[in-house]
């Protein structure tokens, strides 16, 4: 914010629309976040097997506010997905976080590693 307002001669009340951060996490796993994502998921996939001609299963898990678009100035996309390199003990987390009040996304910032950690948490409870 300081660098917007001193390098950028940017007043943040009026020059700034929204404010949006985007980040990407890895966090270890204490079990296959492969078997923790299929677990919650549970049966959906199904539909697809007879076209797949296998037993099909989803991937990732992705967060979005229900009833916003995209392009809103207020809007959160998060990816939970197994990191591809380490598909058996790591989640890779995508994130973007926007929002027309500043102090929402500092907040959001600041607790954004509690925040993916209940989320996963939440994963593995099913």
């Amino acid at each position: 914010m300081d660098i917007a307002k001193e390098d950028f001669q940017l007043d943040l009340e009026r020059d700034v629309n929204y404010v949006e951060l985007i980040t990407e996490l890895k966090v270890k796993s204490d079990g296959s976040p492969i078997e923790k994502i299929d677990k919650f998921i549970g049966d959906r996939y199904k539909v697809f097997d007879e076209i797949m001609g296998i037993e099909t299963s989803g991937f990732n898990i992705r967060i979005v506010p229900k009833g916003f678009r995209p392009s809103d100035k207020k809007w959160f996309d998060v990816t939970i997905e197994p990191r591809l390199t380490i598909a058996e003990r790591e989640f890779f987390i995508k994130i973007v976080y926007r929002d027309e009040n500043i102090e929402n996304v500092l907040l959001f910032t600041r607790d954004v590693n509690s925040r993916i950690l209940s989320l996963i948490s939440k994963i593995g409870e099913t």
